[in-house]
């Protein structure tokens, strides 16, 4: 997927039991040491390629959360309806030729539809 994520792409990620969309605000070529220290969680899925924020959009939202003092995700909560990220279409896209063997067959009927 690396070569699909982008900042400003809306993603799927792990935030406890939970999967929820965020978007990337940045990438790294070099992995942390420690993961849940840094709070980086793993990448599930792409929800939308083309990024739904601008790079432009991103710095206006750090400023929003460092002057206003509050996290990030709420500084994008007041931008959220006008990205529409609510409204985001489903994409599918074939990303390898052959399916996986580790697929069930429910899993694999599913994809040969697709």
């Amino acid at each position: 997927m690396q070569k699909f994520i982008r900042p400003g792409a809306q993603v799927v990620a792990p935030l406890g039991k939970r999967y929820l969309s965020g978007i990337v605000l940045k990438l790294s070529h070099r992995l942390p040491e420690n993961l849940n220290r840094e709070g980086i969680k793993p990448v599930r899925d792409i929800v939308q390629e083309e990024p739904v924020v601008t790079g432009e959009l991103i710095s206006l939202l750090k400023w929003i959360s460092q002057y206003y003092i509050c996290h990030l995700g709420e500084a994008y909560r007041l931008i959220q309806h006008s990205v529409n990220v609510g409204n985001s279409q489903l994409v599918v896209k074939r990303m390898v030729e052959e399916m996986p063997s580790r697929l069930g067959p429910a899993q694999r009927e599913i994809l040969t539809a697709l």
